[in-house]
């Protein structure tokens, strides 16, 4: 069995740089190392940019002193920031000895957060777990030690010197050096889990001034903007960018993909397959390669995570005798492009599929109105996808000259010809 088409690539190739994103980690690279430590910096770029690619390629350029965390598997436990800690501690490979100094130094700074949180009638940041921690802990002994050993005063910083103590140890071999800490995954998080992180490490973290420490966050502006307003109600959007602002130190943005990086990018991840993806379709190679970049190559799909997964199901699609045939028996001159547009959209707006499936002629003629910038009624979910960027143009093209409701009734004659056909394509196949 053949392998599918080629996946995401997990660090940047600098040599054959097809998405021209080099220039990129070079200023990622001197921002980590140049910035004023303590900082916060943020690498901006929407789903599937590149965000990903781009940190874990910092991340393999530094040979020591860096943390990889992912918080996505531990918000469930309501428990982000003591898992952040324990990762600072495991950190890269050292000897057994210094890694249990380094885990004990972490677990009493997780005691102390969890005691900090108490007596300052904060939101605890262990969550959940809180009680857990607690029942090893002789509380009122440690809220005794903790006040007799800051005389009384901010709690917080105590909190913020032991976390410099631990960066101190984690550092002992390099004077010099500075622990980087990349926070990825931050967009598949709750939004509370998201701000509660950010906030924790801009507090608590990198409070104290000379810690060496610099966090370097992969984070979705719109989906983080949507957090800061669900978790403080009455924020805008302009607050919630004050907001960024005053988190982090800087900011870089994960440049858009350029066209003819784009088309390289296409060619490449085609490559030899081309005939073979384009034929079924009534193709010949170039056609289908110039239609797929037609569409690809549109601002709210030109994203690698976007591009690599459609050209696969492509992949997967024609993998069938079955399929192919059905494919080479539609009376489409324009039928890959469609069908592109539909995966794509699929791939680009999360949910479009089935909202359509279900949603009733009503609603789908308010969608239509609302998407032309008239009055339309549309409900939660219709609203959460037309808001979305680049939706409007995205249904615009995908329905072009027809109605919705026309493109999703099924022909009589069974043969692909509408939107729907297309879709019960898909999901016959699995995808």
């Amino acid at each position: 069995m053949r392998p599918l088409l080629k996946g995401e690539k997990v660090v940047i190739d600098r040599a054959h740089d097809l998405l021209g994103q080099g220039a990129a980690l070079e200023t990622l690279e001197q921002a980590i190392a140049r910035v004023p430590a303590p900082a916060c910096v943020a690498v901006y770029g929407p789903w599937g940019s590149g965000k990903t690619t781009l940190m874990h390629s910092a991340f393999a350029a530094r040979p020591q002193d860096t943390v990889w965390f992912d918080p996505w598997p531990y918000e469930r436990t309501k428990d982000i920031v003591g898992p952040l800690l324990y990762a600072v501690a495991a950190g890269p490979a050292r000897s057994e000895e210094r890694k249990r100094k380094l885990l004990d130094l972490a677990e009493a700074l997780v005691k102390f957060i969890a005691l900090v949180g108490i007596r300052v009638g904060a939101v605890s940041l262990l969550g959940g777990d809180l009680d857990k921690l607690l029942g090893r802990i002789d509380v009122g002994k440690e809220l005794k030690q903790l006040t007799k050993s800051t005389g009384g005063g901010d709690p917080v910083a105590l909190v913020r010197r032991r976390f410099k103590a631990l960066v101190d140890e984690c550092l002992a071999d390099s004077p010099q050096g500075r622990l980087v800490v990349f926070l990825d995954d931050l967009d598949r998080c709750l939004p509370d889990s998201v701000v509660e992180l950010i906030e924790a490490v801009k507090l608590l973290m990198c409070g104290e001034p000379d810690t060496r420490a610099v966090f370097v966050f992969a984070v979705d502006r719109h989906i983080v903007g949507e957090a800061i307003r669900q978790r403080y109600p009455g924020s805008t959007g302009f607050t919630g960018e004050n907001y960024l602002e005053k988190i982090f130190d800087l900011a870089l943005e994960v440049p858009p993909v350029e066209h003819g990086d784009l088309k390289q990018f296409v060619v490449n991840q085609m490559g030899s397959d081309l005939d073979r993806l384009t034929a079924p379709f009534g193709t010949s190679s170039s056609d289908g390669l110039l239609t797929a970049l037609e569409v690809l190559g549109q601002p709210m799909f030109a994203n690698p995570r976007v591009i690599t997964r459609v050209l696969n199901r492509l992949d997967l699609l024609v993998a069938s005798d079955r399929r192919r045939d059905a494919l080479a028996a539609v009376d489409d001159p324009v039928r890959l492009r469609r069908w592109l547009l539909w995966v794509a959209g699929a791939e680009r707006y999360r949910g479009f599929r089935y909202y359509v499936r279900r949603a009733s002629d009503v609603e789908l003629g308010a969608l239509q109105r609302t998407l032309v910038g008239q009055a339309g009624e549309l409900s939660h979910e219709g609203q959460l996808l037309a808001d979305m960027p680049g939706f409007g143009r995205f249904v615009g093209e995908l329905f072009r000259g027809v109605q919705i409701k026309a493109e999703l009734t099924r022909s009589p004659a069974g043969t692909l010809a509408t939107v729907a056909d297309f879709d019960h394509l898909l999901r016959s196949a699995g995808l």
